[in-house]
């Protein structure tokens, strides 16, 4: 009996504490709808971020009044919630001095920086309050990202190209300088053992021939014998140029190949048997040595002639006088006169001497370019004297009587 009585004060206890200890019973907090007594915040994590990129925000709600404020909608206006989000954000209620955290997910769609609002409104307040500040940031390109280690490499492949250009380049200079070097040495040789005695003899060849069809036929033994005279020296330079350079050097293989075929040609026009090509190159020969002073008591000389009067005296001797090979070059002469007196040789000599010599003239005068650069490479005389000419001529010839002549030469 004792054991029910407890029991059945204990469920009265349970049951109705306040009116077993004399409490009254709980009431309901009254509520409010102001906003003033909320405070809310919100944190991003992260709070820098790229444009497009999710961020998570929480949103902390809290109220330090003493009534309890509800039914409380909250929003983030400036981006776009999930509707499961925007749900969790509506009808909240905050009791008394309590606190209330939810989370949402943000996207920004715009880059620069900004602060995050959260909208609070309940049915008789509203709130627009900053909680947060985001940095969106542009994603960096692939471009941006390894300009520098780019362009710091394409610098380098530029510069070890441009280094490698001029290296290239100064070699390349360097050797056409030594080869430039080398050639003009060449044929500078040549031009002074070959070419200038070669066109000069043509030349008065020519001049010889021109004379002696002009004159009749019982005055041309001069003309004949020096017409001779130009002819052996031509051919002797002509025989000698195998022995002592064998190839032609020039500025362009053009002028080589005018001028090697000018030669054949012009040996081609006056044929020569072998004795009489061998006694011509013999007496020329002599002769050149005369000039060098090559003769010695060692050296044998059949011909030791200087000049075209020495020749003529071989050439106008009695016949029965001369020496063996006196008599020989006797004969090539009277061989090589038949054709001096055929105008058709005159005709086809002439333009080959005049192609001769100015291929010669432009080849020498390319060739010593650097040399004639400026006032130095005009042709056609200045009006006015050049520097000091009067005072180094002593003022005679004037120079207007040197560009007279200058003038008539070139005009010709």
């Amino acid at each position: 009996m004792k054991f029910q009585v407890v029991g059945a004060m204990l469920i009265l206890l349970l049951v109705s504490p306040g009116v077993v200890f004399g409490q009254r019973p709980a009431t309901t907090l009254p509520s409010s709808t102001s906003l003033d007594s909320v405070r809310v915040k919100g944190f991003l994590s992260p709070s820098r971020v790229p444009v497009n990129t999710p961020v998570t925000m929480d949103i902390l709600l809290q109220n330090i009044g003493p009534s309890a404020v509800s039914p409380i909608t909250a929003d983030v206006p400036q981006f776009l919630l999930q509707d499961a989000e925007r749900g969790s954000l509506k009808n909240l209620v905050l009791p008394p001095r309590s606190r209330l955290l939810r989370r949402v997910t943000i996207v920004p769609r715009q880059v620069g920086p900004f602060d995050v609002e959260v909208q609070l409104t309940t049915p008789g307040d509203a709130s627009l309050e900053p909680v947060a500040h985001l940095e969106v940031i542009e994603l960096p390109s692939l471009w941006s990202t390894y300009a520098a280690t780019v362009i710091q490499l394409v610098l380098g492949i530029a510069t070890v190209l441009v280094t490698f250009l001029i290296q290239h380049r100064v070699l390349r200079a360097t050797r056409e300088q030594r080869a430039s070097e080398s050639v003009i040495q060449i044929v500078t040789t040549q031009g002074r053992d070959y070419y200038f005695p070669l066109s000069v003899a043509l030349r008065n060849l020519v001049r010889t021939l021109e004379a002696l069809h002009a004159r009749p036929a019982g005055e041309r033994g001069h003309l004949l014998r020096r017409a001779f005279f130009f002819y052996g020296i031509f051919t002797y330079k002509e025989n000698e140029f195998g022995f002592n350079h064998g190839f032609l050097y020039l500025g362009h293989l053009w002028g080589e190949l005018a001028v090697r075929r000018i030669i054949d040609q012009i040996t081609s026009l006056v044929p020569l048997a072998p004795p009489h090509e061998a006694i011509v190159h013999k007496c020329f020969s002599d002769m050149w040595r005369v000039h060098r002073g090559a003769g010695g008591p060692d050296s044998v000389q059949l011909f030791p002639l200087r000049t075209l009067y020495d020749l003529e005296r071989i050439l106008t001797k009695p016949f029965w006088r001369c020496s063996g090979p006196e008599q020989t070059l006797r004969n090539a002469f009277d061989a090589v006169t038949r054709y001096f007196q055929e105008p058709a040789l005159l005709e086809q000599l002439r333009p080959l001497a005049r192609i001769l010599a100015a291929t010669l003239e432009y080849e020498f005068t390319k060739l010593f370019k650097d040399w004639y650069a400026g006032a130095k490479g005009e042709r056609k005389p200045p009006e006015a004297a050049p520097p000091d000419f009067e005072e180094i001529i002593g003022g005679t010839p004037t120079w207007q009587e040197v560009r007279a002549v200058v003038s008539r030469e070139t005009r010709r």
